[in-house]
Order: C-alpha cells, then sequence, then structure tokens
C-alpha cells in the first residue's frame, strides 16, 4: 500500500476505471474497513504516536476514519509486524 501511495498517487483512479470495464487486470481494492485501519497505522506509527491514540476524545471527534480500539489497533499491528 505504502508503494502506491508513493509511486502510484493516481493508483484509485486507475483502479476505479479497471473496475468499471470489468476489472480486466484483476485489481482488488481493500474495503473501507481495512483502508481505515491501514489508515490509523499508518498515523500512529509515522507520527510515533502511542497506540491509545486512537481513542483519545479529540482524536475521535476530529477523524473521518471509523473508530478503532486501541487493543484493536496493536492487534493489526502486530500481525504487519509479524508478516
Amino acid at each position: 500500500m505504502h508503494h502506491l501511495l508513493k509511486r502510484h498517487p493516481d493508483y484509485h483512479d486507475l483502479a476505479v476505471a479497471a473496475f468499471r470495464k470489468g476489472n480486466r487486470f484483476g485489481v482488488t481494492l481493500p474495503d473501507q474497513r481495512t483502508n481505515d485501519i491501514f489508515r490509523w497505522i499508518e498515523w500512529c506509527v509515522m507520527e510515533r504516536m502511542p497506540v491509545s491514540f486512537c481513542e483519545r476524545p479529540l482524536v475521535r471527534k476530529n477523524v473521518k476514519m471509523d473508530p478503532i480500539s486501541a487493543e484493536t489497533l496493536q492487534k493489526y499491528l502486530d500481525l504487519v509486524y509479524l508478516h
């Protein structure tokens, strides 16, 4: 995902266009929940925030992503690390 975001900023538009044309390239887009989890991980890791950051009331009030618990975020961080 990082590679796509960094090297191919238009990947989402290309993927949507491919999907509309019958998905000729076998491109799949992550669902919204997967995308939200990735964005929570990215934010916490890149900004060096504690996992509990996602539970702060002010953070939850001001994000567009669905809320996530610190326990769930830690679970996915561990899965990424172990992969």
